[in-house]
């Protein structure tokens, strides 16, 4: 591609909802930010929390986030949704699939991003 900027999309990002338009492209800046902030810290917490290699933490992070990324529309409006609505199905997803391990990451990343 020829263009400015890098032309993907940069994942590691602090946007939020009042910091952006309600483009839909723009608005999932904001997404895909909360994802890769809540998908690094799950890594560190394998890596370091509970010793793992960078291979097997950086496996084990993707399945997880896997799980989270392919579930979430299961529980968001059909036809229109709000990062508040994502943010509560992945609560939901975590209740369910993980006991809850991994909800204070998500309300307080989906918090901050809300504001």
């Amino acid at each position: 591609m020829i263009g400015s900027g890098t032309g993907i999309r940069d994942a590691f990002n602090d946007k939020k909802v009042s910091n952006t338009t309600v483009e839909v492209h723009d608005r999932s800046e904001v997404f895909t930010g909360a994802a890769y902030k809540v998908f690094t810290l799950i890594y560190n917490g394998l890596k370091s929390g509970q010793g793992l290699d960078e291979r097997t933490a950086l496996t084990q992070a993707g399945d997880i986030m896997g799980i989270f990324l392919t579930r979430y529309a299961d529980y968001t409006p059909e036809n229109q949704m709000t990062l508040e609505d994502v943010g509560k199905a992945y609560v939901k997803i975590d209740k369910e699939v993980f006991g809850g391990r991994y909800q204070t990451m998500f309300v307080n990343e989906f918090t901050m991003r809300i504001r």
